[in-house]
């Protein structure tokens, strides 16, 4: 089996850039504080709250911590979320017989089912960019959950 807890330097270099899905949502926060300085420039009775909006997105982005869950590449899954910090599973897509996403009120979990009968998990907090890529690259594995 190829799949194996590796070192994150050892990771193979790639071609094109893997999509990552992290802690922070980017995207979210920077429009949040581009949306929230529209308002607080336009003088209204509502600048106060698009202030405020702003300077927590700001504050989000550039104070809170924020790291990598996970990777996606056209050969392989990387979950970098071990006790370890330097190292991750790497995960090849022809190794894994079924994955399943669930939900839990605090965070959600991609669970992936190998072919030598272990199990690797990763919470994560994203569902759609996840259940995308997955189905991009182990189509026809998924285990629908009961939610």
């Amino acid at each position: 089996m190829k799949s194996q807890v590796i070192k994150i330097r050892n990771l193979p270099e790639q071609e094109k850039k893997p999509k990552a899905v992290r802690v922070k949502p980017t995207e979210l926060l920077l429009l949040c504080a581009a949306a929230g300085l529209a308002v607080a420039v336009t003088g209204s009775s509502a600048a106060p709250t698009g202030l405020v909006l702003c300077v927590s997105a700001m504050f989000a982005l550039t104070m809170l911590p924020d790291k990598k869950l996970i990777e996606f590449t056209p050969d392989f899954l990387i979950m970098y979320n071990l006790r370890d910090n330097d190292s991750c599973m790497i995960i090849y897509w022809d190794e894994i017989v079924q994955w399943r996403y669930d939900y839990h009120q605090a965070h959600d979990e991609l669970v992936v089912y190998l072919v030598d009968g272990s199990t690797q998990s990763q919470d994560l907090f994203g569902k759609y960019a996840i259940l995308r890529q997955m189905n991009m690259y182990a189509a026809g594995k998924e285990i629908k959950s009961v939610r």
